[in-house]
């Protein structure tokens, strides 16, 4: 919560915390980069954006589908491959990518899903495929740091 976040800033002048737009690569970048140049290093990343927008697979729309796929996966490859950048380069760095437990396990009632994503369209569940996906994705990164 934001009395909590203010609390840890007020006593920590090393917490940072940026408002963006995680579908935006470019806005991404720069404030990535505004990071490095000012500071020299980037030592944390945490992934939690996140939406869900539940229906039945009749009802979503394309817009909608594609919204939630770039908010709850493709802005977390895109934050991740940003950052790990500068990681690399200071051979230091920690990525958390979090969850909400309807990413863990599913809502009974989501019909939207991605092929290969331990789901189905007649009763999978799309934020538990999406955060397999995730999930797979980080393990590959961390390997190959």
């Amino acid at each position: 919560n934001k009395e909590e976040l203010n609390e840890l800033k007020l006593n920590n002048s090393n917490i940072y915390t940026i408002k963006a737009d995680v579908r935006d690569t470019v806005e991404l970048k720069n404030v990535f980069m505004s990071i490095y140049k000012e500071h020299g290093h980037i030592d944390i990343l945490v992934n939690n954006a996140g939406i869900m927008n539940d229906a039945l697979i009749g009802m979503i729309t394309e817009d909608v589908m594609l919204e939630m796929f770039q908010t709850n996966v493709f802005s977390v490859i895109s934050l991740t491959q940003l950052v790990t950048r500068f990681m690399k380069r200071q051979k230091s760095g920690c990525i958390i990518n979090i969850a909400s437990i309807i990413g863990v396990n599913g809502n009974i009632s989501t019909r939207v899903c991605t092929k290969g994503s331990g789901g189905t369209a007649d009763g999978g569940r799309y934020s538990k495929g999406t955060h397999e996906g995730i999930h797979a994705c980080s393990q590959g990164e961390r390997k190959d740091m």
